[in-house]
């Protein structure tokens, strides 16, 4: 099921359905929190949206679960850089 969450989302944000991919990440959040993927796919469909303070919140979220994930930390390191030019 968990697949399922993570291939919906990734759909969305292929068609720039942004709210629809951070909608789908939450609800997929809601059942697995420990799941670092949908975490990363929201704060990218934020920063899609320039919701930069979001997006990082979000990249934070997901270095909670795996705090050595090295493309998350790269993501948001990219996201942080942006909230300050914003």
């Amino acid at each position: 099921i968990y697949a399922s969450w993570v291939g919906l989302a990734t759909s969305y944000v292929e068609q720039r359905k942004f709210d629809l991919a951070i909608q789908s990440c939450n609800d997929g959040i809601k059942y697995h929190p420990g799941k670092v993927e949908l975490h990363r796919i929201k704060a990218e469909a934020l920063e899609k949206l320039e919701r930069y303070p979001e997006a990082v919140q979000a990249y934070d979220e997901a270095l909670k679960v795996d705090p050595d994930e090295p493309l998350v930390k790269r993501l948001r390191d990219r996201t942080l850089k942006k909230t300050k030019k914003a």
